[in-house]
């Protein structure tokens, strides 16, 4: 049962939203901070992402996220992409996902996963239990060419479950606001994502975040040089010439879809990047 309580708080928080500037990303977080608090979260993640099928990880093109620290935003990047310990809720997720048939679904853990699938599973003993995390709702809006806005609210170890009433406070609030779903999604929508291998999409991610080479190498284990490797592959895939316009190709638009002008008018013609040094 929603209480007046909850409805007040609603129309405050879209109030809040909607008089904010046109700045999207700082909309976003107005909102999910609202919605975190609303629903008693510890964490959230706000995803843009493709996915192949239902026995694949999905493949995010654009994240955003608060209440992790830089450790956990690596391991989940990493633990997205590793197939050989996939979440116990992947497969019913996409069932769920793909039976609504299009339609926005808003769904917990328990609602997926039983408590002995949940906490058995290697997923959890990997990257959940050293992470610190476990409970959630996950709120997936459709959106065009096979791609899906997520919204996740995350609970420590040791909380109790989301309950129905916070399920559904979560779902209503992702509902009616769309244009957010539609708005400061990057043009490219990762179509060409799906060909990358698993540790390159692992890396790819970790690139949009802006991390650096020492960083990708600590958290993956690897050595700089073959991150350096990873790195050259995924701007080649990509048709970019380093981080930057990776970024931008992703976060802001197709990297050059405007011109770039200098103080003096003069700007580089549409389409065509500056020169850049892969980094």
């Amino acid at each position: 049962m929603i209480r007046e309580g909850d409805v007040r708080a609603i129309v405050r928080l879209l109030g809040d939203v909607a008089v904010m500037g046109e700045d999207v990303p700082a909309k976003k977080r107005r909102l999910m901070g609202g919605l975190a608090e609303l629903v008693d979260a510890d964490a959230w993640i706000w995803v843009v992402s493709r996915y192949a099928g239902p026995k694949d990880p999905p493949m995010c093109v654009s994240f955003m996220q608060e209440g992790f620290d830089e450790k956990c935003v690596g391991m989940i990047m990493e633990s997205s992409q590793d197939q050989e310990n996939l979440p116990p809720d992947n497969e019913p997720l996409m069932r769920e996902i793909i039976a609504a048939g299009g339609k926005h679904i808003t769904r917990t853990r328990r609602d997926m996963v039983s408590d002995d699938g949940w906490y058995s599973s290697s997923h959890f003993k990997m990257y959940r239990e050293p992470l610190g995390v476990d409970e959630y709702v996950y709120s997936i809006f459709p959106m065009d060419e096979g791609m899906f806005s997520a919204v996740g609210l995350h609970r420590k170890i040791g909380r109790e479950a989301f309950d129905a009433r916070q399920r559904r406070l979560a779902h209503i609030v992702v509902s009616e606001v769309k244009w957010l779903h539609q708005s400061g999604v990057p043009q490219d929508p990762g179509q060409s994502v799906p060909e990358l291998s698993p540790r390159l999409r692992t890396v790819f991610g970790l690139l949009l975040e802006g991390w650096t080479r020492k960083q990708m190498a600590a958290q993956l284990g690897l050595s700089e040089n073959t991150i350096a490797e990873y790195t050259k592959s995924v701007y080649r895939h990509f048709e970019v010439k380093g981080q930057k316009p990776l970024i931008q190709r992703f976060r802001v638009g197709n990297g050059y879809d405007t011109p770039i002008h200098t103080p003096n008018g003069n700007g580089n013609a549409q389409g065509s990047p500056p020169a850049e040094r892969a980094g």
